[in-house]
């Protein structure tokens, strides 16, 4: 109980933090990014669309390899039965559902901040773009890490390796379409829309037969 009651604040406190932190550094408030830093305009979203939609497919069917298959059974190895599967699997789920929140959080107000403070310091621009990439994954991994172990000694959703590796995939490809195309609908589509396209192509019924788990 008292495991459930940490998940229950850390989760409401991360969302909570993913929509304010962004709203005081937008034009809202402080105005330090200006809305086209944040990937909000009309004249890149046709671009992101097009782009949002093409990654994030191609995303979806990779995900069916027999090396995604293969990580995402290490991730898994703690987990014993079918129950604990559907939870691991869920979670991971319910982790794509903020898309807008979390993207707008990342994509459009940590990366350009952290690229402004690395642009100060001497990096210019595009160079900028890695150390900034790199940051903002770091950042992202150390709030994973903040989410309560489960019994087994992993957190919900698998292995901090996996999550680790996951997170470095996400942030980097979310990262270039953003600034490739200026808008922030592509990293919007990748983070929504990756879990429900992995499991439409049998990842999860795929999973269970690689650990031994009945299908249904």
């Amino acid at each position: 109980m008292e495991r459930n009651k940490r998940l229950v604040v850390v989760i409401f406190g991360y969302l909570a933090w993913q929509i304010i932190f962004p709203t005081i550094c937008s034009p809202l408030i402080l105005g330090i990014l200006t809305a086209e830093q944040m990937g909000y305009t009309l004249s890149a979203a046709p671009m992101g669309i097009v782009v949002g939609a093409v990654v994030t497919t191609l995303l979806g069917l990779l995900s069916g390899t027999r090396v995604a298959l293969s990580m995402y059974s290490r991730a898994f190895h703690h987990i014993k039965t079918k129950k604990q599967l559907d939870r691991a699997w869920n979670v991971q789920l319910y982790g794509c559902y903020d898309g807008p929140i979390a993207e707008t959080h990342w994509s459009g107000t940590v990366l350009p901040l952290v690229m402004m403070g690395f642009a100060i310091i001497g990096f210019p621009y595009p160079f900028n773009a890695v150390p900034a990439i790199l940051t903002r994954w770091l950042l992202h991994v150390g709030v994973h890490v903040m989410f309560p172990r489960e019994e087994t000694g992993d957190r919900a959703w698998g292995s901090m390796s996996f999550t680790a590796m996951g997170l470095l995939l996400q942030d980097t490809i979310s990262s270039a379409c953003f600034l490739a195309t200026g808008s922030i609908i592509p990293p919007i589509m990748l983070h929504t829309l990756s879990g429900p396209l992995s499991q439409m192509v049998g990842n999860r019924k795929k999973i269970a037969k690689k650990l031994g788990l009945p299908l249904e």
